[in-house]
């Protein structure tokens, strides 16, 4: 019985599909089509991809397109167009190219690119969408089937946060994904290594949020006060952040817009390409930016966005997530503690102090044993365990120095990196190096 039904939803698509088909290309004569494209030379046109327009729901069932569709169908051409020359160059080096969509909502992208892999550019291609509403991924998976695309398209119902990817990942797109999604795309695209990252962000809000919070005077203190304005400046503000954080990564980073204002004022495309190793010099303009805007930077700085190859330590729980002045001062007396140990002659494998107990403490926590024992010396650094090396190569790379802004700076990046379960591999060399010398 199973069997016939199948056989019978088959016979019924591929009749169906015929039928649409020929109703499509029926429909749209030369003449509308260059009515619909203005005479530009788009990607997808309806008489060319009636089955994934129509599973996208851009083409009535009469295979006409309904003028409130018309601004998707261009927009998500318009984005293809601008990717295309990355996706060539990453289509010289690898045979296969596979992407991620992340928060790929109702797959408009998803699919668009997948069709025009297959069947316009003759790449060998697979793309997987992510999104964390169940029901939407259900739709999105019948609609890829409706396109006969479900061969090189697959979905996944889960936060970006939550996904697992076997092997490589050559790109990873975001179309609108509102507010701090765009930035879950972004670090989703850093922590996979992905040569590719392309994000149009809409409802940048996490900037206009802090700024409302502050109370203080400041040069942007009028920008501050005016929800409008700190709507409007934020969201400028936010991308200006995403590219500087994007070029601190390695990646060379274009902004532009991709599609005229008339079909959607959320228009600018953030593309970014891996071209070599870190800017350190983006990184310092974008904490000057942060304070010279009143000190609010956005949540993709921080170390909540790096390879989640370990779990957090067991002994971390929410309390310790907010926890960083408190840290910070536990963190300069023990700071205090090891200069002294290190200056005295001292190894500085064995502290009296642990980071990790130090945490704890400044979270509230009670005292626990000192989970610091003594290295021997013919350990490596991979056979100690995170939580007894953590924040021990800044603390020693800098053992001849006083407490200053840029100790505090680097503890706190280490301090982010445990709190979101970073191994010491992925760890700054610099820091591992500090902690490698002062070990001999």
């Amino acid at each position: 019985m199973v069997y016939a039904h199948s056989i019978r939803t088959e016979l019924t698509h591929e009749a169906w599909a015929r039928e649409f088909t020929r109703l499509a290309q029926d429909h749209w004569t030369p003449e509308r089509t260059l009515e619909l494209t203005g005479g530009k030379a788009l990607e997808i046109v309806p008489a060319d991809a009636p089955l994934l327009l129509r599973s996208l729901g851009l083409l009535h069932r009469d295979a006409s397109m309904p003028p409130h569709e018309v601004r998707k169908f261009l927009q998500i051409n318009h984005v293809v167009r601008v990717m295309r020359s990355a996706i060539a160059e990453l289509s010289a080096a690898y045979p296969v190219l596979r992407f991620v969509d992340a928060g790929c909502g109702r797959s408009y992208l998803t699919m668009l690119l997948a069709w025009c892999a297959k069947h316009r550019w003759g790449q060998r291609i697979e793309v997987l969408g992510v999104d964390r509403n169940a029901d939407l991924i259900e739709v999105c998976r019948e609609r890829t089937r409706m396109a006969e695309l479900d061969d090189v398209v697959r979905f996944e119902a889960c936060s970006v946060d939550e996904l697992v990817v076997d092997g490589t990942v050559h790109g990873v797109f975001g179309l609108h994904a509102c507010d701090t999604a765009t930035c879950d795309a972004i670090a989703l695209g850093i922590r996979l290594d992905a040569h590719l990252i392309a994000v149009a962000p809409c409802c940048q809000a996490e900037l206009a949020r802090g700024w409302s919070a502050l109370t203080g005077e400041g040069a942007f203190a009028p920008i501050w006060r005016m929800p409008h304005l700190r709507r409007e400046t934020g969201a400028h503000l936010t991308d200006a952040m995403r590219v500087l954080l994007l070029r601190a990564a390695g990646y060379e980073v274009t902004a532009m817009e991709f599609i005229a204002a008339e079909h959607t004022k959320k228009n600018t495309l953030i593309r970014a390409l891996r071209r070599g190793s870190p800017d350190p010099g983006a990184r310092a303009e974008y904490e000057a930016l942060v304070m010279a805007t009143g000190g609010v930077g956005i949540r993709l700085a921080s170390g909540l966005y790096r390879r989640p190859l370990m779990n957090k330590p067991n002994w971390w729980n929410q309390d310790h997530d907010g926890a960083w002045d408190r840290v910070k001062d536990a963190m300069k007396r023990d700071w205090e503690q090891t200069k002294s140990d290190l200056t005295g002659g001292r190894k500085g494998t064995d502290l009296d102090q642990d980071v990790g107990d130090t945490v704890k403490q400044a979270a509230g926590k009670d005292p626990v044993p000192p989970m610091s024992q003594k290295t021997p010396d013919d350990k490596d650094w991979n056979s100690v365990e995170e939580e007894h090396r953590y924040g021990v190569g800044a603390r020693s790379q800098h053992g001849d120095t006083d407490w200053d802004e840029g100790i505090e700076s680097k503890l706190k990046e280490e301090w982010n990196d445990l709190k979101s379960g970073r191994t010491w591999d992925e760890v700054k060399t610099s820091v591992r190096r500090g902690w490698d010398k002062a070990r001999k």
